[in-house]
């Protein structure tokens, strides 16, 4: 029988396994692009196991619009045995209090399919074109 550890979530800072961690869930943007945001808002925040050890990483922004407040997952990675979209997106989800939704981006086809079994469903397609605007 497996033990259930208990995991907690802090704010964190960067460092090589947070780094990492959120390197790893990327596809289009970089590192520099998620620390970028964090400078300007975004909050990284670490999840660690009951040996204190981080064993993922998230960032989080709050997009204010017109009518309501939209809660964005800017990027997310953990260990391959953990499964965020079970145990970490629940916590995440409640985080964003005075928020009327969630927004995840993401290019993989699987975490689609587990995100649209917890409730969420596809809001946009988005699409990007490479500009060199006159250059080679």
């Amino acid at each position: 029988m497996a033990v259930r550890q208990k995991m907690r979530i802090e704010k964190a800072d960067w460092n090589p396994v947070t780094e990492a961690f959120i390197a790893s869930a990327l596809s289009t943007a970089s590192i520099e692009d998620i620390k970028l945001q964090a400078q300007n808002g975004a909050v990284l925040f670490a999840v660690i196991d009951d040996s204190e050890n981080t064993v993922a990483a998230f960032v989080l922004r709050v997009d204010t619009l017109a009518n309501f407040s939209q809660g964005v997952v800017v990027a997310a990675g953990g260990r391959a045995d953990i499964d965020l979209t079970k145990h970490v997106l629940p916590a995440i989800e409640r985080m964003f209090i005075d928020c009327k939704s969630v927004r995840i981006h993401t290019a993989r086809v699987g975490l689609i399919k587990k995100l649209a079994g917890q409730g969420y469903r596809g809001g946009e397609i988005v699409l990007e074109k490479e500009l060199n605007h006159g250059t080679q």
